[in-house]
């Protein structure tokens, strides 16, 4: 037999004899007698683990990832694998490398990640790689990176295309380009949405953390991309046909943000992920971590996140911190340098962080799953709140509840001492506090109910005396009914200036809603002295009254008066509620168009930029305000000559508007008269006659040949018809238009102006 032969025979018994001495082992023992058994010789291990995931897959778990950091795996540096050419290695981890790759014929990069060596990796790690697939192909979210196809090499290894992120771990990007608490907390709220994405499709990312969240610069300052769903959890695969992926070492985890649950390999639920945002979010806040595990044991690091409650977000900012690093170098981190990255000094950061935040936060981090936020949904909408200055839902540990922690853990010792003092002294002390809350809660009712029953008795004395039969038999029209409750508001709410600003109000909405500008601003002007004198200019509902006046006043064409209010109902309602909210969205989107409308196209711009992504923080993909925002962008774009980029903008509002309120609604024809319109601009005519007929004809039979919308549209568009040389429509539509401006001005007391003869 050759020599080269007689080697490999040799090699082949050595293999299956220590294949069979390993068979005899326990699975965890295994691992380490393969290592010492063939003393480096990596050849020889690799046969025999190719005899291992052959013959006993389940066994294999621990050596296969060893097995990886001693066999290199083969480089696909300048392969071509589908479509898409491979660059370079921008990554590893796990059982993957991470490669950018371009696709040549549209010049697109994009992240592939492949499983390092596909003949020898054992069956659970490629099912959690194709589990990863089957995750990434249920999400479609702007803030998560998208799955772009999927497929396997021609040497067998499992791959995926994912879209490339160059963006910067979130914390790293706060705080180089030194975010605030509030920009922050913004940019957080983009990482909420992503997740709560994610739990809506039953899925469990359960590694989040910053170096999986990272932030790319666009014009609203940051934009989120979450990534790396390798060890996520599908809630809804049986967990006999999932990947058993709970061991505590079979998971990978990062212990300074893995839950509790986690640690304890417990099972593991949204709360997890709950859990590892809270941690996140006292990051973002502190410039600290929860807990400090580095150098700790296992054991130790149980012990410390889960019996451990750590300090507040607003403690942690005062305390200094050194961290080792390379060379035995250590890096000192002190409150100036934290502060100082959150544009503020160390005290002051501390008084934003005590209360409502730390509240939130530990709310967010109780080791106690069921005791957390119940959803990510519920955490976002406290810091929300909290933005808006509104009471958050969260509250903190109680005497009460430390109390019954106390007796459940010493309940024999205590029971009677306990008791004693609760007969004694916590019954007069609570029925004394109930007491006064019940007294405040009384009145306040008895007050709203005594609003209430004025509010109902002014309605019923105002529909019985304009019912045709109490007055004689006369048809009473919608303007008679109007025109009565203002004279009975005027007469019967003289002594209730509060009741009298909002009826007037209201009243002022209907006019304005009927064309009536001239009334609906006297009114308003009207509730608005009311209102100011009961309560100044820093009031809400003087906030709301100022944006109404500008909006009457946009109206009637007065744009530097609606201008003046708009931008002190601007001031007041960002006093109010802070930057970020979709009142202050609603008042940029008046200013905007108040300032658009005297042609300060440049000026208007930024104003409907901060609008628009206030909204769409708000509102998701979907809501009016955000169709607001939307058409206000769109009159900017066409009334600046770039009809292409206004067009996809209304087709969106129109969306919007048709999902959240249906066809029959005069704001869905308005969109759709808008996308006509714009259609005209770029010669589109066929497509803008078929939308200016529907859009007219439903706001016709809404409002009314007579409305002043109506009336405008219908000269709209007969100009359209007119550039279609439909002559003979032309000049219909022109007439019925006029005849019905005719009679809006006989009702006022007005003369129409002449028909035209020409084009429009």
């Amino acid at each position: 037999m050759p020599t080269d032969a007689m080697t490999e025979h040799g090699c082949a018994l050595q293999a299956e004899t220590l294949f069979g001495a390993a068979m005899e082992l326990d699975p965890e023992h295994r691992t380490a007698f393969l290592e010492d058994a063939c003393a480096g010789d990596s050849e020889l291990l690799r046969e025999i683990a190719e005899l291992l995931a052959h013959h006993h897959p389940e066994g294999t778990d621990e050596l296969f990832p060893r097995l990886f950091d001693v066999l290199p795996g083969p480089s696909l540096i300048g392969r071509r694998i589908g479509a898409y050419r491979v660059l370079r290695e921008i990554g590893e981890g796990g059982m993957g490398t991470v490669y950018l790759v371009e696709r040549e014929d549209v010049g697109q990069r994009a992240a592939l990640k492949v499983v390092r060596d596909g003949r020898f990796a054992a069956p659970p790690q490629l099912r959690r790689f194709l589990l990863e697939r089957r995750v990434l192909a249920r999400l479609e979210h702007a803030h998560i990176a998208r799955l772009f196809d999927a497929g396997v090499t021609d040497d067998g290894l499992p791959y995926l295309v994912m879209e490339y992120v160059e963006g910067t771990p979130i914390t790293a990007f706060c705080d180089s380009g030194r975010l605030t608490v509030d920009e922050r907390l913004r940019l957080f709220e983009q990482v909420c949405l992503a997740v709560q994405h994610a739990h809506r499709n039953l899925i469990v990312h359960r590694d989040l953390k910053p170096s999986n969240i990272l932030v790319k610069r666009s014009s609203i300052g940051g934009e989120v991309k979450l990534l790396d769903f390798g060890v996520a959890r599908m809630l809804d695969v049986d967990a006999t046909d999932g990947v058993a992926l709970t061991r505590l070492g079979a998971l990978p985890l990062t212990p300074d943000y893995a839950s509790p649950e986690q640690i304890r390999d417990e099972p593991i639920t949204t709360a997890s992920d709950v859990y590892s945002l809270g941690v996140i979010l006292y990051e973002l806040l502190s410039g600290h971590r929860p807990y400090r595990t580095r150098g700790c044991t296992p054991a130790q690091i149980e012990r410390l996140v889960c019996e451990t409650r750590p300090k507040p977000p607003s403690e942690a900012v005062l305390r200094s911190l050194e961290t080792p690093r390379a060379e035995g170098r250590t890096e000192r981190t002190i409150p100036e340098s934290l502060a100082a990255d959150r544009g503020t000094k160390p005290d002051r950061l501390r008084r934003r962080l005590a209360g409502d935040l730390d509240t939130i936060v530990l709310e967010a981090l109780r080791q106690e799953p069921s005791r957390r936020y119940a959803s990510v949904e519920h955490l976002m909408d406290d810091l929300r709140r909290h933005r808006t200055g509104l009471p958050v839902g969260a509250r903190g540990d109680t005497t009460g509840y430390r109390l019954r922690k106390f007796v459940s853990r010493h309940r024999f010792a205590v029971a009677g001492t306990v008791a004693v003092a609760v007969l004694m002294s916590g019954f007069s002390f609570v029925t004394a506090v109930q007491s006064h809350r019940i007294r405040t809660q009384a009145e306040r009712i008895a007050q709203e109910r005594d609003r209430a029953e004025q509010v109902a008795g002014f309605l019923t004395n105002l529909f019985r005396t304009s019912n045709p039969y109490a007055g004689g038999g006369s048809l009473v029209s919608v303007r008679d009914v109007l025109d009565g409750g203002v004279r009975r508001i005027e007469r019967d709410l003289a002594e209730q200036p509060q009741l009298r600003a909002e009826m007037m109000t209201v009243m002022a909405q209907a006019y304005d809603g009927l064309g009536d500008h001239a009334e609906a601003r006297r009114l308003l002007e009207s509730a608005f002295e009311l209102l100011q004198a009961l309560h100044g200019d820093g009031d809400p509902g003087v906030a709301g009254l100022l944006s109404q006046l500008g909006h009457v006043l946009l109206e009637e064409g007065d744009y530097a008066a609606a201008e003046t209010l708009l931008r002190r109902s601007l001031a007041v309602r960002r006093t109010l509620y802070g930057a970020d909210h979709p009142f202050v969205a609603r008042s940029l989107n008046a200013l905007a168009q108040a300032i658009r409308e005297q042609e300060r196209f440049a000026e208007a711009e930024p104003l409907l930029v901060e609008a628009l992504a206030i909204d769409r923080r708000h509102d998701g993909e979907e809501g009016a305000n955000l169709a607001q925002s939307l058409r206000g962008m769109a009159h900017l774009l066409r009334d600046r000559g770039a009809p292409a980029l206004a067009e996809p903008m209304y087709r969106e509002a129109w969306r919007l508007h048709r999902r959240q309120l249906g066809d029959e609604h005069p704001e869905t024809a308005n969109s759709l008269i808008n996308i006509a319109v714009i259609l005209r601009a770029q010669g589109s005519y066929t497509e803008a006659e078929e939308l200016f007929r529907n859009g007219l004809a439903v706001k016709s039979r809404l409002l009314g040949d007579e409305h002043e919308d109506v009336i405008e549209d219908m000269l709209q568009f007969a100009a359209l018809l007119r550039d279609m040389d439909d002559d003979a429509g032309a000049d219909a539509l022109y007439r019925r238009a006029r005849a019905a401006e005719a009679r809006t001005s006989h009702a006022a007391g007005t003369t129409a102006p002449p028909l035209p003869g020409g084009h429009r």
